[in-house]
């Protein structure tokens, strides 16, 4: 008995300690690996699709700096000060969206996280809309106007400009328009109007019982709210969120009295045949 005991290793302490550490070590490693975001860490943005099709907010054969700027996406943290700053958290949703949608009008136009555009420049519907999507899943996405008529008097707040849903991955055209793009038409002397772009994650596909609105006139527009839009049809907080400002333009051509002078020298007839 004597002979077995002294045949067997002595463990001391400190083996005990790195054993325990080394496994600590392998648990935290498979917790790690199994409950990580897909996404990466909230304060620093995915670049890439779940898909693999590559950068969706670098140039690409699509977006290219000929036509686009070269996008650096804000992270959780900027979005959300940009969001307070503006007075848009907490009034019109609480939780700041994870992601920045990118919102291109035609020649290129972009809303900026807050930029002043014409309402010429964004008379007809975007024809892209990107923001970081999963490949198998739906989205919707909604601009409503927050200042109609005026920021100090905003009776009819808020002002539905546009909606489509059922929108596979960010295939906009493919998605459902329940209301047609309805540009952008602040009023003489009512100062500079917030623009609001929110996007949506779908469970599924939605069988929206909206009633289907045309750009035709401003009917069912006002006095719209984008919580209780949500709120309906179960779609939660943003997914990705943009804006802009904008405010009336005169284009009245304006004329001056030189305007309306002649150059022409003027000549009196005469009786002498031609």
């Amino acid at each position: 008995m004597k002979k077995l005991t002294k045949s067997m290793p002595r463990i001391n302490s400190s083996t005990r300690t790195g054993s325990s550490e080394f496994i600590l070590f392998l648990v935290a490693l498979i917790v790690h690996r199994n409950w990580a975001s897909p996404y990466g860490n909230e304060d620093e943005p995915f670049h890439r699709n779940v898909d693999g099709r590559g950068n969706e907010f670098e140039p690409t054969a699509e977006y290219n700096e000929e036509t686009y700027p070269i996008r650096h996406p804000r992270t959780q943290a900027t979005i959300r000060a940009d969001l307070i700053r503006n007075e848009i958290i907490p009034e019109f949703f609480l939780i700041p969206p994870r992601y920045e949608a990118f919102i291109t009008y035609y020649d290129g136009i972009e809303p900026n996280m807050g930029n002043t555009l014409k309402p010429q420049q964004v008379r007809l519907a975007p024809h892209t809309v990107t923001y970081k999507f999963k490949p198998d899943t739906y989205y919707c996405i909604v601009m409503t106007g927050l200042d109609e008529p005026s920021k100090a008097t905003p009776t009819k707040r808020e002002f539905l400009h546009w909606i489509v849903g059922n929108i596979l991955a960010d295939s906009l055209l493919a998605g459902d328009h329940l209301a047609e793009y309805y540009p952008v038409l602040p009023k003489n002397d009512t100062g500079s109007h917030r623009y609001l772009f929110l996007v949506y994650e779908q469970k599924g596909i939605i069988d929206f019982k909206e009633p289907p609105l045309t750009n035709r006139n401003s009917w069912g527009r006002a006095n719209w709210s984008n919580r209780k839009f949500a709120e309906k049809y179960k779609l939660g907080e943003p997914h990705a969120v943009n804006f802009f400002y904008s405010e009336f333009v005169d284009l009245t051509p304006t004329t001056t009295p030189e305007d309306h002078r002649s150059t022409k020298i003027y000549t009196a007839p005469t009786n002498e045949p031609i």
